[in-house]
């Protein structure tokens, strides 16, 4: 059900990989950038829903998307890490995620920022009575961590727009070393 809805939107995934954490799994596919993409390389977890979402119903789950541009297959393996975090503990719109270490080599980048779509990206799918819902991961600074935890996600979106901040492009400067 989510590859064909996947697949809907994006055509074949270009590459998959599987990541597991004791009995369960999480895959992240990949789609090469395209008009149908966005014109980013698109990851997307599979699996993330298979179990229910902590702090939500037993019918909402989550899934997660990252655009990038350019492509970081890099990070697949912390995307996966979304899943079990998702088991563990309520995660939703504004909330970050740590990993242990980086996001990929050759990036300081160490978490997430989970965020409602500012686009519509992938729509929510209702299946078998489970709604399935998308949040983007938005690969983030330590410095960026610590800004948003004073002022606010909202905040930092609107900072980032203001001064126009890359935040697909996996090799983007550090935002607070701008200002």
């Amino acid at each position: 059900m989510l590859r064909r809805h996947y697949e809907g939107l994006w055509g074949v995934p270009s590459r998959e990989a599987e990541f597991r954490k004791e009995d369960k799994s999480v895959r992240v596919l990949k789609w090469d950038a395209d008009a149908r993409t966005g014109d980013v390389a698109m990851y997307a977890t599979l699996g993330a829903s298979a179990h229910p979402a902590a702090g939500r119903s037993a019918t909402h789950r989550l899934e997660y998307f990252l655009g990038l541009l350019p492509q970081q297959d890099d990070c697949a393996a912390t995307l996966a890490l979304l899943g079990p975090a998702t088991w563990a503990e309520p995660l939703g719109d504004g909330h970050t995620v740590e990993v242990g270490g980086v996001l990929w080599q050759g990036t300081d980048m160490n978490c997430w920022l989970l965020a409602e779509p500012q686009k519509p990206t992938v729509p929510p799918l209702l299946h078998d009575g489970l709604h399935v819902q998308w949040l983007q991961a938005v690969p983030r600074y330590p410095s960026e961590r610590t800004w948003k935890a004073v002022h606010g996600a909202e905040e930092l979106w609107t900072q980032w727009q203001a001064d126009l901040v890359p935040f697909w492009d996996p090799r983007r400067p550090r935002w607070m070393d701008r200002r």
